[in-house]
């Protein structure tokens, strides 16, 4: 298996760079994490949704970077992603498009929801940000300190990837983009309040690019099988929000290194039908450890899940 630089090497089962999605996890389920973070493994099949997601969010990226940062027309800028979408989403191995299996995630609406989207936010109120050494606020990842020290006597960070910085009426906020089913109304937005992810971007838009941000302006993408619907919604953090979150953050942390400490990653069974249902239920499920072991052998592949590597940059 890869090796997983976001470990301390002085406690290897310890994550020291902690991202959003793997403080969720814990959150969620110590075992689940242990599963999924520490182990490296992941469902053989494959995750639709987390394919659609980084390729929407890499062409989304690309665009960008062309637009501000090449200072290309929309049209042309538009004509390259799609290019490069085409080519991303052709199956080598298979001589083949990229199918999906899933009827309203896949190729097809993968390419119509892109230039939709694109399309309907070519001339933007929203403005990329300028950081002060003069680049473009487009694909950034981050490091900054947690404020917390693990017992090995390593300090915790968090770590992640901004898409992008922008201004909207003289104030800054990270931009980002989610995609759902359901229709968007009030009531989306209002679950990313609060939420580990929002909180941490705010967080990185000001201690590690000094920006004043005030937090998300999401872009919510439904996904139909006939159509792409878009909204936009804005989600602030206040000084109070971000200091009480960093204050429970080192609960987590604490609890995170016990568990390492100790090797005893305790289920949370409260959970288990929780979003979906765990992917690593039939795990949990079997009688005794050594058959449990052997589930996750025949079940289960090895993915690394990295923090500190980028993992939408473009060739």
């Amino acid at each position: 298996m890869q090796m997983n630089t976001s470990f301390s090497q002085r406690l290897p089962t310890l994550q020291i760079y902690v991202d959003a999605s793997s403080l969720t996890e814990f959150k969620i389920c110590p075992r689940r994490y242990y599963y999924s973070i520490v182990m490296g493994r992941q469902p053989m099949a494959e995750s639709v949704h987390l394919t659609f997601g980084i390729l929407l969010h890499k062409a989304a990226e690309l665009y960008h970077i062309r637009r501000f940062t090449k200072q290309e027309g929309h049209t042309n800028a538009l004509r390259e992603v799609v290019r490069w979408l085409m080519h991303a989403t052709w199956d080598k191995e298979g001589n083949r498009p990229w199918t999906s299996g899933d009827k309203y995630k896949n190729r097809f609406t993968l390419v119509r929801t892109v230039v939709w989207y694109l399309d309907k936010y070519q001339d933007d109120e929203l403005r990329t940000a300028i950081l002060k050494d003069g680049r473009p606020a487009v694909e950034l990842p981050f490091t900054m300190d947690s404020g917390y020290t693990a017992l090995t006597g390593e300090q915790f960070a968090l770590c992640g990837k901004l898409d992008r910085i922008v201004t909207f009426k003289t104030q800054y906020y990270v931009a980002d983009i989610k995609t759902t089913q359901s229709t968007i109304g009030d009531y989306y937005f209002k679950k990313y309040t609060p939420d580990n992810q929002v909180t941490i971007y705010s967080l990185a838009g000001n201690a590690a690019f000094e920006l004043p941000v005030e937090g998300l302006i999401i872009d919510g993408c439904q996904i139909a099988i006939e159509f792409s619907r878009f909204e936009r919604g804005l989600i602030e953090r206040t000084d109070e929000q971000l200091l009480q979150w960093q204050e429970e953050l080192g609960y987590w942390l604490m609890n995170m290194n016990t568990c390492a400490e100790q090797d005893y990653w305790p289920r949370n069974d409260s959970a288990c039908n929780m979003y979906g249902g765990c992917p690593f239920r039939p795990v949990c499920s079997q009688a005794n450890p050594t058959a449990a072991q052997k589930v996750i052998e025949g079940a289960y592949r090895e993915r690394t899940w990295d923090p500190l590597k980028n993992r939408t940059s473009f060739e």
